[in-house]
């Protein structure tokens, strides 16, 4: 994520780092339902219109829908959970609409920031605790402005590796707060990128079963 290093905040700008999502709620609405539309539609080839006998194409569909359907039902789930979220000294503040906010604290939160096919950025937030995901976005559904204003801010208050802000986390769940004493950079980056935290608190490590299984059906389709 291109962030500019140099950009300062002054003292009132970091009292009042917020990031209002999404930044246009009726395009996201649209982008919702046209989700709806195409899982729909994907639901419909599987059941009405594949061969029966084609067990490749039941497959691959199958994975597919299975897929849109998980990132339709996130999506809708933190719509309808969080319009802003705001950063304090010590804590991150996911609020909605006039509900108190949920407040997470800093050594308890993991960050994972990677890139999509296109090049956008997705950030996304952890509950370390709870191995949960507590909020996502992509860098064209909120603020831009905002959003590497908010990054910025979590690097300084918490000493985040500056490499992880600048270059993603390459698919892991990266912790905002380590707890390393006097170890090494080498040692520290060898912990940010344990699968362990991808694969248990995504909670969709599972899903490289199915793809294994289809991309072996493909091959061996293709070879005969």
């Amino acid at each position: 994520m291109a962030l500019d290093q140099n950009q300062k905040l002054t003292i009132e700008e970091e009292r009042n780092i917020s990031l209002v999502f999404p930044k246009d709620r009726e395009a996201y609405i649209l982008k919702l339902l046209g989700l709806v539309v195409l899982a729909t539609f994907i639901i419909w080839i599987i059941f009405f219109k594949s061969e029966k006998d084609n067990i490749y194409v039941i497959a691959l569909s199958s994975l597919i829908g299975i897929v849109l359907l998980i990132v339709l039902y996130e999506k809708i789930v933190f719509f309808l959970k969080v319009d802003k979220i705001i950063a304090s000294d010590s804590s991150l503040l996911l609020s909605y609409k006039n509900h108190p906010p949920q407040t997470y604290p800093f050594d308890k939160l993991g960050l994972k920031i990677v890139s999509d096919i296109g090049g956008v950025d997705e950030v996304s937030f952890y509950d370390l605790s709870k191995n949960k995901k507590i909020f996502y976005c992509k860098e064209n559904e909120v603020d831009k402005n905002d959003l590497h204003a908010l990054l910025l801010y979590l690097q300084k208050i918490t000493d985040i590796d500056t490499d992880i802000i600048q270059n993603g986390t390459y698919g892991e769940v990266v912790p905002l707060v380590t707890d390393f004493d006097e170890k090494s950079h080498v040692d520290s980056l060898a912990r940010y990128y344990d699968k362990y935290y991808f694969y248990k608190l995504s909670g969709y490590g599972w899903l490289i079963y199915p793809f294994v299984v289809i991309v072996v059906l493909a091959t061996l389709y293709f070879i005969n």
